[in-house]
């Protein structure tokens, strides 16, 4: 649906997730989609909901649960859903 190519996407699976700030050094983006962990986690003070999509510089970021959480729980599918729509503009 949101008609991406490998090319568009970096997969980072990590016990400990890199800072953010180093991520951007590393890596061309501006999108992140965070599975499991909150920005604290990445080095950003700032609050930010679950499925709200929020505008940290040049970047675009969603925090949301884990991938496994996500499985069986709809609704949280669905507010996922509609936030990826609203950072990738199919709204």
């Amino acid at each position: 649906a949101l008609k991406l190519n490998w090319e568009d996407i970096a997969l980072s699976c990590s016990a400990e997730p890199p800072p953010f700030y180093y991520l951007k050094t590393k890596v061309t983006f501006n999108k992140l989609l965070a599975f499991g962990i909150g920005p604290q986690d990445i080095g950003l003070n700032i609050h930010a909901e679950k499925y709200q999509v929020i505008k940290f510089g040049d970047t675009k970021i969603v925090f949301s649960e884990t991938l496994s959480a996500l499985s069986g729980n709809e609704k949280s599918k669905g507010l996922l859903w509609k936030a990826l729509k609203e950072m990738f503009g199919m709204n």
